[in-house]
């Protein structure tokens, strides 16, 4: 209006009356004209950037934002956006530039609770704390910034009380901070997954599962909440759900870090780390299984607790003790290893102190493991308070440090049953070309069963098996119910032992073999592992089967029995040979060379004492054990020797022996048992281990 309005008057006044104006005239149109011009590039730059930074072009549009002047704009907007992308930049220069433009913004526009919110998390990324909370807490004062200002204020609480772990205030403003944020913001699963962690971290698990449930149902693939659940029911001893929820969670990670999880190396002291480190990809796998398998308390389930123990413990330790300056997880720290090979320990004492002879002063922990006070210790020190502690780099800690390196990994799971003594056997035949028989026989004692049940008498008893082959993939896996005529009252139970017997047929490999015998109710449980091997009897040369050791069923005509090439044997899990009894054996002989529709061999039946564990050490005696087995003899005087020659015309062959050990102490022995092929030349041997005495509790 005013350009025409001018242009309009101009004819009616006289030139002389209108030039004094004119230079007026003409810098209200032309500089109505710039502003105008100036304002519209201004809103294109701005709109430019923000269209930038929609495809993910953040160099661009800081660019066109640096090009704005903010102050004569009088816009925040542009000024919020800018130091959000210097801050984005994640470098020190990019946070300073962050921080002077947000302060000097905050002179200009001191009311605007944006700028506040904005600068506290620069602040806070510089860690520059106080600072931060100071304006989170003045962000609280509107609607539109409280929300953003309760999540910041409640990971800022958090930070704190990770630090030490000590304050539990500083951990219940988090939990109140988490619990406003996440409800003006309920469709932020990240916030929502937050307060969870932290409501675990303060004991209130059933909310924390609640939470975890809920975020689940939104989004299945949101791993910390899975871990949470598996966490909060291993702890409530609910291993399947436990199971599942790890499995679930493993999954839905990134490659990388499920190989962390899955890594064994942690638990491993530093001889077979390297072992282990060095192996191929496909040993290393090999090697993971061996290492659970014989750390599973009961292989026979279908889940593994030591195993769901030390994926919890990972869990656990990056949440606990994960940090920002330095960045690393959890299980990088030192705090966070011993958890994860020796669990929590039993006591934890805090002091800001120095705890050393040099001057080393900072934050202090004396981690006590053991259930007496003082039973052995770790001490780690935070000596630059930010929430790395470590143990001190002193030679009196030297030997802490090396037991976070060195040492084998323990396990704090108690199994809810009692475990009751027992003996178990397992032997292998060869069944055809294909396939042999693997006969499992187990026993339990019978006065620890009175003693852990609540009836004398039982109506049913569980047996449970797996097999897994060389390549530790589960073969087979069995659960039968004992019942009726197999189980008797307890007073009556033949020699006070409860048996059970269990027959597979699988095809020729080595099998690795456990079985658990358990009551109904759970209350009473015996868990065996063991090895058998049938590979030998692909071979086409002279080849024994294991060694069988049974009783008299005359002798004990109540005991179950089984049936092998017509006859009926009862077996003796444990190998007990009790005074005055004879020794029964019975084994098959493979691949003897007939000559006229007969075989003829040589067999020997040698007894060795058994060396000693009490005089020459645990390790000793096996390793001499291990090279009797294996057939490297060394120079050992036989107790008894029997030898005999036949003539078999059944194929296979078959001896059964009563050796009379009427002779020897009471004690362990190894009995080798030896056959000769006259018509081959060739020779095959088989060795088992026997005790002769009374036997009160362990077999061996």
């Amino acid at each position: 209006m005013i350009g025409p309005c001018s242009a309009f008057t101009y004819r009616l006044i006289p030139f002389k009356r209108l030039f004094p104006t004119f230079p007026i005239f003409f810098a209200c149109i032309f500089g109505g004209v710039a502003a105008c011009s100036h304002t519209s590039a201004r809103l294109s730059r701005k709109d430019a950037a923000l269209l930038r930074l929609s495809k993910g072009d953040t160099a661009s549009a800081r660019r066109a934002l640096q090009k704005i002047n903010w102050k004569k704009s009088e816009d925040p907007e542009v000024i919020l956006l800018l130091s959000r992308l210097y801050r984005a930049e994640k470098t020190i220069v990019g946070r300073l530039k962050s921080q002077q433009l947000l302060e000097e913004a905050l002179s200009a526009f001191p009311e605007d609770l944006r700028i506040h919110l904005e600068l506290g998390k620069t602040y806070y990324e510089q860690t520059f704390y106080p600072d931060a909370e100071r304006c989170f807490y003045m962000a609280l004062g509107d609607e539109t910034t409280a929300c953003d200002a309760h999540h910041c204020l409640a990971v800022n609480y958090f930070r704190k009380w990770k630090r030490n772990q000590q304050f539990t205030d500083e951990l219940e403003r988090a939990a109140d901070h988490y619990e406003e944020a996440t409800g003006c913001a309920p469709a932020d699963l990240t916030w929502a997954i937050e307060r969870a962690m932290c409501c675990y971290c303060l004991g209130d698990t059933s909310l924390s599962a609640e939470l975890c449930k809920e975020i689940i149902s939104q989004d299945p693939t949101v791993t910390k909440a899975l871990f949470i659940l598996g966490v909060i029911a291993y702890g409530q001893h609910r291993y399947e759900e436990s199971e599942q929820a790890f499995r679930q969670a493993l999954l839905h990670l990134p490659e990388e870090e499920m190989e962390t999880f899955l890594d064994i190396a942690i638990l491993l002291p530093t001889a077979e780390r390297i072992e282990y480190e060095q192996a191929s990809k496909a040993d290393r796998l090999r090697m993971r299984k061996l290492f659970w398998f014989a750390r599973d308390p009961d292989p026979t389930t279908p889940v593994n607790e030591r195993y769901l123990e030390h994926i919890g413990r990972m869990f656990l330790a990056d949440l606990h003790y994960s940090t920002d300056q330095p960045r690393l997880r959890g299980w990088e720290t030192q705090r966070g290893k011993a958890i994860i090979k020796f669990g929590w320990p039993s006591r934890i004492n805090r002091t800001l102190a120095r705890v050393t002879t040099n001057v080393i002063d900072g934050w202090a922990e004396f981690w006590t493991y053991g259930a007496e006070v003082g039973d052995w210790q770790l001490v780690f020190v935070d000596e630059f308070l930010n929430g790395n502690s470590i143990v001190p780099r002193e030679p009196a800690y030297e030997h802490m440090a090396q037991m976070l390196v060195n040492s084998a990994a323990s396990s704090s799971y108690e199994p809810g049953a009692v475990d009751i003594p027992g003996a178990f056997d397992i032997v292998s035949f060869r069944n055809n070309t294909l396939s042999g028989a693997v006969y499992l026989a187990a026993r339990v004692d019978a006065d620890s069963l009175l003693r852990s049940l609540k009836s004398d008498a039982l109506e049913s008893y569980l047996i449970r098996g797996v097999f897994f082959d060389s390549s530790w993939n589960e073969r087979m896996r069995f659960a039968d119910t004992l019942s009726g005529p197999d189980l008797m009252p307890i007073g009556e139970l033949d020699d006070k032992w409860l048996y059970a017997i269990k027959d597979v047929q699988l095809p020729f490999d080595q099998y690795q073999v456990s079985c658990a015998l358990e009551d109904p109710f759970g209350e009473t449980r015996r868990i065996f592992k063991g090895t058998v091997t049938s590979r030998r009897f692909l071979s086409d040369s002279l080849t024994l089967s294991d060694v069988l050791v049974y009783r008299d069923q005359k002798s004990h005509p109540d005991a179950p029995s089984f049936e092998r090439n017509g006859r009926t044997f009862v077996p003796n899990p444990g190998h007990l040979i009790e005074e005055g009894e004879r020794l029964s054996v019975y084994f098959e002989i493979y691949n003897l060379v007939q000559y006229q529709s007969s075989s003829e061999y040589e067999v020997s039946y040698t007894i060795f004492e058994h060396p000693e564990e009490l005089e020459e050490g645990g390790w000793l005696w096996l390793a001499r054990g291990l090279k009797w087995l294996a057939g490297i003899e060394e120079q050992q005087t036989p107790s008894i020797i029997q030898t005999a020659t036949r003539r078999s015309f059944e194929t296979p062959a078959n001896e059964l022996m009563a050796i009379n050990i009427d002779p020897l102490e009471a004690g362990r022995y190894i009995l080798k048992v030896s056959v000769f092929d006259k018509f081959s030349g060739e020779v095959a041997a088989v060795s088992t281990v026997f005790t002769k005495g009374i036997w009160e509790i362990e077999p061996y």
